[in-house]
């Protein structure tokens, strides 16, 4: 006898796998526009690997809800389906990440920059004796890493399966903090949902039955594990390719060690937003004598900068910038150069040439949250309060998309400097408006 109970878990599950597909699984600041009133609003980007994910959720709803409901019986099929089912949903990050690395390499330099600005070694811990000082002439911005990297490659050898490189693993597979911090409520409806229909499924007549309960966990892990190890095949084959360009580079067979650093990156795509992995190739280039290329310029300007000749080095950045597309790597490796320079500029009280590069960088990059924390600053110290509050505006709009509490030290941050710029300018009531939000961002 079908429980009314399991009749009507499985339709509320099937209508969280409907929303599910309404709502966005993830969405990436990329983009800011300001409206006519003045709001600023952003303008997200959403993974396309989601949408075969989407379509699997309609189907399956179709199938174990309404079939649920209108042939009134359970199944150990259907349980043990179900089951699979949410294995191959836990994938969903790993997709994302590793096969999307244009979207993944922007959410991971969103993240670092976030870190960059509210870690213990941050721009507001280790300014917090100077920040209300000399309407904050004495901050002093830390530079940005060096280094951006979607994922983090393990050995090749046995070495990688030790458990204390458990947590690298489980970024491998996606669950990181640079995902978690752009997850939207699609997934987490999409894995609610097909819970609930599990459970509808183990639950006949009211009562668990621990058979069926055991063959879909069975199924589950299963599934899992076969995707972890589908997952894994091609970091592994990477990370020889990597073993074997290293070996090729020893022996001076530079162009063997290109061919193999191209052949990792079609195992893996997202190696090829590696800040190193750009920097590798500039290197072969560079020994070739192939100045020319865009790796060789962006590795003759790095080489140029940590030799601190910083004139020729900013010449061949921005003549990169002038000619790379927006989203390649080597643009963007280029476009960190400026914001070091800007940030550099900053902290040598040199603010109108700071206003200047920092100005470049978010022309070119709207929604960097470390050149708009660091305008603020350089706005501040010119006396330019309505480019100040522009800013502030952005980050609160940019800082909508992330999940992490850590945001609000940032959005209070930020209109603290807006409270600084309103009291110089004697508007008590906006001084007033911006201390509230100071305090409850």
């Amino acid at each position: 006898m079908h429980c009314l109970f399991s009749r009507v878990l499985a339709v509320f599950a099937a209508l969280l796998l409907i929303v599910a597909l309404i709502k966005p699984w993830m969405e990436v600041p990329v983009d800011v526009e300001e409206l006519p009133d003045g709001k600023i609003q952003c303008i997200a980007a959403r993974p396309r690997t989601a949408i075969p994910f989407r379509i699997t959720c309609l189907a399956f709803s179709l199938v174990m809800g309404f079939g649920h409901v209108w042939h009134r019986r359970t199944s150990d099929r259907k349980a043990m389906l179900g089951a699979a089912f949410l294995s191959s949903q836990l994938f969903f990050p790993y997709v994302v990440m590793a096969w999307e690395p244009a979207l993944s390499a922007r959410a991971n330099w969103l993240h670092m920059q976030h870190e960059n600005l509210t870690w213990l070694g941050g721009d507001l811990c280790t300014n917090l004796e100077y920040s209300r000082k000399s309407w904050k002439d004495s901050i002093y911005m830390v530079d940005t890493p060096r280094q951006i990297n979607v994922v983090r490659l393990p050995s090749s050898g046995l070495g990688a399966f030790q458990f204390g490189r458990l947590m690298t693993w489980f970024e491998m597979l996606g669950f990181s903090n640079r995902f978690c911090q752009f997850v939207r409520m699609g997934w987490i409806t999409a894995l609610l949902g097909t819970t609930l229909l599990i459970m509808s499924e183990c639950l006949p007549a009211g009562r668990l039955d621990r058979r069926r309960a055991v063959r879909a966990l069975t199924s589950g892990v299963g599934a899992f594990a076969c995707g972890t190890l589908i997952a894994v095949a091609p970091v592994v084959v990477s990370s020889l390719e990597l073993d074997r360009c290293r070996d090729a580079v020893a022996r001076g067979l530079y162009d063997s060690a290109e061919a193999h650093l191209r052949r990792a990156t079609f195992y893996l795509p997202a190696l090829r937003e590696d800040t190193f992995y750009v920097a590798q190739l500039g290197l072969l280039d560079f020994r070739r004598g192939r100045r020319e290329t865009p790796a060789g310029r962006l590795f003759q300007a790095n080489l140029l900068e940590r030799q601190g000749r910083y004139a020729q080095s900013m010449d061949l950045y921005q003549e990169i910038l002038s000619k790379e597309p927006r989203e390649t790597a080597v643009y963007r490796e280029a476009l960190r150069a400026v914001l070091r320079a800007g940030l550099h500029a900053l902290n040598g009280q040199r603010n109108d040439l700071a206003c200047r590069w920092l100005e470049q960088v978010m022309r070119a990059e709207p929604c960097n949250l470390k050149a708009n924390f660091a305008l603020q600053i350089a706005y501040l110290r010119t006396w330019r309060r309505d480019d100040l509050d522009r800013t502030v505006r952005r980050i609160v709009a940019i800082y909508g998309y992330f999940q992490m509490p850590t945001k609000q030290i940032v959005l209070a941050a930020s209109h603290e400097n807006a409270l600084f710029a309103a009291y110089r300018d004697h508007d008590l009531a906006a001084a007033y408006t911006h201390s509230l939000k100071a305090k409850k961002p």
